[in-house]
């Protein structure tokens, strides 16, 4: 199966997202990275580069920071 990235994602948006959940929740990127079974090194790289994040790794993301449908709109449609 071929890897599928997540196009056209904006970036400060995901970053965002992501940042304020984990703040909420009181998470560090350690502790997301080992949540999720993805590399810190590589964590932060998707971090810079949202473009570049996996649908696999995106689903865990999703998975491990419980992110709502909305939280969820706001990253894939902030691209469009």
């Amino acid at each position: 199966m071929p890897k599928t990235t997540l196009a056209q994602v904006n970036k400060d948006r995901t970053r965002a997202v992501v940042t304020s959940v984990m703040a909420y929740q009181a998470i560090d990127y350690d502790k997301v990275s080992r949540m999720t079974g993805i590399p810190r090194s590589t964590f932060f790289l998707r971090m810079s580069n949202p473009d570049a994040m996996k649908m696999d790794e995106f689903r865990r993301l999703i998975k491990a920071l419980k992110l709502t449908d909305e939280q969820i709109i706001e990253i894939v449609r902030s691209g469009m």
